[in-house]
């Protein structure tokens, strides 16, 4: 709760820049760009995705130090003195412990206070990433842009993990009407063309991870085929 609250606090401020922008269909000057960085910082961090991909990364480390730990009964027991646990703790067996990390039974978990140091720490490494793109402004004047409950998006190599590092470009849909874009070159501020709104409108589709935000039921976005439909019901991801 303090967390959140803290979250909040640091995001209010934003609200009267987003509607200025929105309202005026400009580009953010270099102070109102940094503000808005942060925003998209803070946006990412505070979103369900964020959990398991968060989780994701402990994961690889914890298996990887537990396997190590495993290697023999000797190492095990060491690593369980070191760790102020008796031996003969219910569940802490070789065998078993052993048994379930080979099988991949063993399961980790963690507490909300975990995840949201996560999200603060994850703050102070996106940040700088965000502030090397070029970052450029799409406008929509019939304000057709759509937004989802995973606002910032990623595209990037199809045969890798994307991050914030290696993305080909990064958008963030500031309102309807206005659109955010970090590339790795720079580019001059456009009004999207139909073709070019329903492509984001899609990437918007395709990321969201269960709700997406439109004025309007019947917006426009390409399906698979690249053919532009506006019946929203027609969308999978599965098909992509």
């Amino acid at each position: 709760m303090i967390v959140e609250k803290s979250l909040s606090q640091i995001e209010a401020p934003i609200a009267p820049l987003l509607r200025a922008l929105d309202r005026e269909q400009r580009e953010p000057n270099s102070d109102e760009l940094d503000e808005l960085m942060q925003f998209i910082t803070i946006q990412f961090v505070r979103i369900p995705p964020f959990r398991p991909f968060a989780l994701g990364v402990l994961e690889s480390v914890n298996r990887e130090e537990l396997a190590a730990a495993l290697r023999t009964p000797e190492t095990w027991a060491a690593t369980l003195k070191n760790a102020g646990i008796a031996a003969d703790t219910p569940g802490a067996e070789y065998e078993r412990v052993r048994e379930a990390q080979r099988s991949g039974e063993y399961l980790l978990s963690v507490n909300t206070a975990w995840y949201m140091k996560q999200a603060f720490e994850g703050v102070s490494r996106i940040l700088p990433c965000l502030r090397a793109r070029h970052w450029h402004t799409a406008f929509s004047t019939t304000g057709s842009f759509i937004a989802c409950d995973s606002p910032v998006i990623m595209e990037g190599p199809k045969d890798q993990g994307i991050g914030f590092e290696n993305a080909d470009f990064i958008a963030y849909a500031v309102s309807r009407h206005v659109t955010l874009f970090g590339t790795a070159t720079r580019c001059a501020p456009v009004f999207a063309t139909r073709r070019e709104i329903a492509e984001m409108n899609t990437l918007a589709m395709r990321r969201a991870d269960k709700q997406v935000y439109s004025h309007v039921s019947d917006f426009c976005w390409l399906d698979e085929k690249l053919k532009h439909q506006t019946d929203w019901t027609l969308f999978s991801k599965d098909k992509f």
